[in-house]
């Protein structure tokens, strides 16, 4: 489905393409299970290369989108939920809700870096992507997150509140961060 080596040209009109769905989870649920069987595959596979800065957030956000839209509606005939979809479930559950949520904040600290090669708007949609992802994420895992990880925390804060960083981007992370019931 994807290129062998998928871009984030790809990723991101994907990503476009499923947000633009998430209105209308009949039409997502509609789309044969092999196609997001593929799509799940790949993107997990994008997920394994740690290099890829916006296109490990742009493929969880878009599983994100698909986890929140299909949150109800998807179910194979026997009743239960199709292996992809649990697959990409697992993302914001339990199972991988905590490595979901590290890998994220871990991303917007280096949006926030002076080190980092972003450009501000290339750094806000990376934040807006965390938020996104952090959204999908089951309340019970942010909190467990948010209680073992007190020096993640205090970093994210720091480079937020760094001299010369964009205003927007400081917004946009003090923003995600309530969201989360962090406090910076």
């Amino acid at each position: 489905m994807l290129a062998e080596n998928p871009c984030v040209e790809t990723v991101t009109r994907l990503h476009a393409l499923i947000s633009g769905l998430k209105g209308s989870p009949r039409i997502l649920n509609d789309i044969p299970s092999e196609v997001m069987s593929n799509l799940q595959l790949e993107f997990t596979k994008t997920l394994r290369n740690l290099d890829d800065h916006m296109g490990n957030l742009l493929c969880l956000a878009t599983f994100a989108q698909i986890a929140t839209a299909l949150n109800t509606v998807s179910q194979n005939q026997h009743g239960s939920e199709a292996p992809w979809l649990l697959n990409i479930k697992h993302f914001f559950g339990q199972k991988r809700g905590l490595k979901t949520l590290d890998l994220v904040v871990l991303r917007v600290i280096l949006a926030c870096s002076s080190s980092c090669n972003l450009v501000p708007p290339q750094a806000a949609e990376s934040i807006r992507l965390a938020i996104c992802i952090a959204d999908a994420i089951e309340p019970e895992q942010i909190q467990a997150w948010l209680a073992g990880n007190n020096p993640k925390i205090a970093k994210l804060c720091e480079k937020a509140a760094r001299d010369g960083l964009h205003g927007q981007i400081q917004t946009m992370v003090s923003y995600g961060c309530l969201r989360m019931g962090a406090k910076c």
